[in-house]
């Protein structure tokens, strides 16, 4: 599998199942701490999200999520998509608001700031953060040189970002990779990515470097689903099967894997940058290396006030 597409990155989602509804325009956020019916998302409450957060939702947080671009007319993502950017100069000349190769990245949009347009709409953890859709696809097959993704790297630094969120992955170990995941390091900027599915023995670039949360999937039994047989750096799995989420022209689906799980990490961590501005990343790092594998928003957010 791999090594017919050597040197390119892969995106770690192995499933989309497209659901129809009604929709209707996207009316501006009400108040956070309303409590939707959660149509069909079992991992909100899984990770006790609904729990005492005190309207938290990631509210004045950056995020860049470095994917194949995200649908930013969906009515549950309007209120949060702030600038869509794109690596290709191809994409560029193109001048398009909507550009998702694979719906790979409305997907992971959703997971992290989706809000219901509809009483049928999705959520998302941290509805009032701020999304960067940096997209480095360069071509309508999704596939992603390693060079596209450097350079969305440094993108996100530019824009200042707090959080970046990487759900696509690399086999090979890449020098200019490391490189800008240690700029962004550096700059204070927390970076978390997909360890890759079936992969299992091994974990995908960038999620294997040690400055990136790298997150596993498991499903709603608590059982790991990838990677199954590692042993390495510390990764935390979270819910990665049956995760409802947008995708482009109106549509939800569920998605499975750990490009789904990885969202779920991001989402949380804007919460807790908002409950606790003085937090560093490497405070978030350190924090993570010693967690449990079973999330819990709450308890993230009182431990590190």
């Amino acid at each position: 599998m791999f090594n017919k597409f050597k040197g390119k990155i892969y995106i770690a989602i192995t499933l989309i199942v497209i659901f129809l509804f009604e929709f209707s325009a996207c009316s501006n956020l009400q108040s956070i701490s309303m409590e939707p019916e959660h149509r069909l998302q079992w991992w909100l409450e899984s990770i006790n999200w609904d729990s005492n957060r005190d309207d938290l939702a990631g509210k004045g947080i950056k995020i860049a999520i470095l994917d194949s671009g995200v649908d930013s007319k969906h009515a549950d993502l309007v209120h949060c998509i702030k600038k869509t950017l794109k690596v290709s100069e191809l994409q560029k000349q193109e001048n398009s608001e909507i550009y998702d190769d694979v719906s790979h990245g409305t997907a992971v949009a959703g997971i992290i700031a989706g809000y219901p347009s509809t009483p049928k709409g999705i959520l998302g953890i941290a509805p009032e953060s701020e999304i960067i859709s940096i997209d480095v696809t360069d071509d309508a097959d999704g596939k992603i040189e390693s060079s596209a993704v450097v350079e969305g790297i440094y993108m996100a630094i530019r824009e200042k970002v707090n959080i970046i969120s990487i759900s696509v992955g690399l086999q090979n170990e890449s020098t200019s990779l490391h490189n800008a995941i240690k700029s962004a390091y550096d700059n204070n900027i927390i970076i978390i990515a997909s360890a890759g599915n079936y992969t299992n023995t091994k974990l995908l670039y960038p999620a294997a470097y040690d400055e990136v949360l790298c997150v596993g999937a498991k499903n709603k039994d608590g059982d790991i689903l990838f990677p199954k047989n590692y042993s390495g750096k510390k990764i935390l799995y979270l819910p990665g099967e049956n995760i409802v989420t947008t995708l482009p022209n109106q549509e939800y689906g569920a998605i499975f894997g750990t490009s789904a799980a990885a969202p779920i990490l991001t989402g949380t961590i804007a919460i807790m940058l908002q409950a606790n501005s003085t937090l560093k990343s490497s405070e978030i790092y350190d924090y993570f290396s010693k967690y449990e594998n079973n999330l819990d928003v709450q308890k993230c957010i009182n431990e590190t006030r």
